[in-house]
């Protein structure tokens, strides 16, 4: 169920991840866009200011042309006015002023008449202009007057607020919020000093001012255009990264059909009670006698077939399922060996541990429920710590061989001299035995690096008083070596193989065989009390 549930979590979670990529890629482009469109905004801010103030030089330009070629309203005065407000379109009409400000002559002709002024000419920085803003009376049209003075008279010049926006709004997203000169308002539609100020007409559009001599404008700049330019690179980049999401919950998936199909069979394998003990005797080189055993696993299928451990034990060690499994054999041992090892407490039987075990004190708990209530003593049980396999932890380790060792029960490295962390598993944990593996045993006799090993490790152990067993001896030759060496204790082949409960009680029957019920009662009633002292 919980590898299920862990399956379960990195699919959603695949889908999470899916989710959140697009979200974060959208949100990465929509920053990216507002940043481009306000740096795209500013620069035609700057260049709308650039063409406006270019247009008002050309104002201040004709009107000092006019004054050159002119005399007043003589002549062709009228053609010199007329062709400013021709070639120009940011001059609606030139005239000659009187020293009050009324209109002594005006091209276009006929439409002499008086300005309005709403605030009095004011002196600009070139030399010898002014302007004001004022009213066109005959069609109350609002601009701005510039004015150029020359003796008694002004040359002048008047913009209306129609050429202020058109030199400005070349570009779409741009359009004129207000237009005022020196404080006297000329247009506003509706922008508070407020919003100014703020730089934002609280609708998403921007607004910037542009002041030219006296002339402010207040353009509002809508950045929503140019963020749109990025709408396709935002749905390319969603379908990417949806697509990026799909293949992970493809992989997800092929993921759960695969390694957790075996994980599920095992599972269920486990639910069957398809998982049961096998026992490979132990015994004592020099005399013969049986000494124990070490429970294997063997995975009995409903057809018969026998799978030894290799093909599944790494599957089920990576999914956390070796744990119960190790469980489920313990207590299936406890049913099997109960009664003979009960009469027979010299007997001892070695259980694999896996490294999860040493994760927590579990493992102690679990000895302790499960052979308590049982003839087998604690004193009888083994336990297998491998060094194919590292521990995490060695100070909770050691705290889990110490608990182990408090019940009564022996700790021994298994597998010694094959992978990590040996040496410091012998100095930290304070171990018990030490069991020799296979493939140094299978160099016996070769003078190779094996064997050099097994000797160590079997000088080590007698050095740290610790018991050493030798695993898969298979022949003569190997034996005697053993014996030379002082190694008592070996299993394998040689011997006998892993066997099923009902073969290895006959074993024990054979071997070490009850002489009667007295000596059977002795034996079960000396079990219990040596369990008893061990609790």
């Amino acid at each position: 169920m919980k590898v299920r549930l862990r399956l379960l979590g990195f699919f959603v979670g695949s889908c999470l991840v899916a989710l959140l990529l697009a979200a974060l890629t959208n949100l990465a482009i929509e920053r990216y866009a507002s940043t481009s469109a306000s740096r795209a905004l500013d620069a035609h801010i700057a260049d709308a200011a650039v063409r406006l103030e270019r247009s008002l030089a050309g104002v201040y330009g004709d009107i000092a042309n006019i004054a050159a070629s002119s005399d007043g309203c003589t002549g062709n005065t009228g053609n010199t006015l007329t062709a400013s407000v021709i070639s120009n379109p940011m001059i609606a009409m030139t005239a000659f002023l009187g020293t009050v400000g009324q209109v002594a002559c005006a091209s276009p002709q006929g439409e002499v008449a008086p300005f309005q002024f709403l605030q009095p000419l004011q002196s600009m920085q070139r030399p010898g202009f002014s302007a004001a803003p004022v009213l066109l009376t005959t069609n109350d049209v609002r601009g701005l007057l510039i004015a150029l003075r020359r003796d008694e008279q002004r040359i002048a010049a008047f913009v209306p607020l129609d050429a202020i926006r058109q030199a400005l709004a070349a570009y779409n997203p741009l359009a004129v919020a207000s237009i005022s000169f020196l404080g006297t308002v000329l247009e506003d539609e509706g922008t508070s000093q407020a919003d100014r100020l703020a730089g934002s007409a609280g609708n998403g559009s921007q607004l910037h001012t542009i002041e030219i001599e006296g002339l402010e404008v207040v353009i509002r700049a809508d950045p929503g255009p140019a963020q749109a330019l990025f709408g396709p690179l935002k749905v390319w980049a969603t379908i990417g990264m949806l697509g990026l999401g799909a293949l992970l919950v493809l992989f997800a998936g092929r993921v759960i059909e695969s390694t957790p199909r075996a994980v599920s069979v095992i599972e269920r394998a486990m639910l069957r009670g398809e998982f049961v003990p096998y026992y490979q005797p132990t015994f004592d080189v020099e005399t013969g006698r049986l000494i124990g055993s070490e429970m294997l696993v063997r995975w009995r299928k409903p057809d018969g077939e026998l799978v030894s451990p290799g093909a599944f034990i790494d599957t089920a060690e990576r999914s956390g399922l070796a744990v119960p499994i190790t469980r489920m054999l313990m207590q299936t041992m406890a049913l099997d060996l109960g009664q003979a090892y009960g009469m027979r407490p010299q007997l001892k039987v070695a259980i694999n541990l896996f490294n999860q075990h040493f994760k927590s004190m579990d493992i102690v708990e679990e000895v302790e429920q499960l052979f308590g209530p049982t003839p087998i003593g604690f004193e009888q049980l083994v336990f297998e710590v491998t060094e194919r396999t590292p521990l995490d932890d060695l100070t909770k380790a050691k705290s889990v061989v110490g608990g182990l060792q408090a019940l009564g029960c022996r700790v021994a490295l298994d597998d010694a001299g094959t992978g990590h962390g040996g040496l410091a598993y012998l100095q930290q944990l304070g171990l018990d035995m030490v069991k020799i593996d296979k493939m140094f045993i299978d160099q016996i006799g070769q003078g190779g690096a094996g064997e050099s090993i097994a000797h160590t490790l079997t000088d080590l152990a007698g050095q740290l008083g610790m018991a050493i067993v030798a695993e898969g001896v298979e022949s003569a030759e190997q034996l005697a070596h053993l014996r030379r060496a002082g190694i008592r204790e070996a299993q394998g082949f040689l011997f006998a193989p892993a066997l099923p409960a009902s073969r290895y009680l006959k074993l024990i029957e054979t071997l070490l065989p009850l002489a009667d019920r007295a000596e059977m009662e002795a034996s079960v009633k000396s079990g219990r009390v040596a369990h008893a002292d061990a609790a």
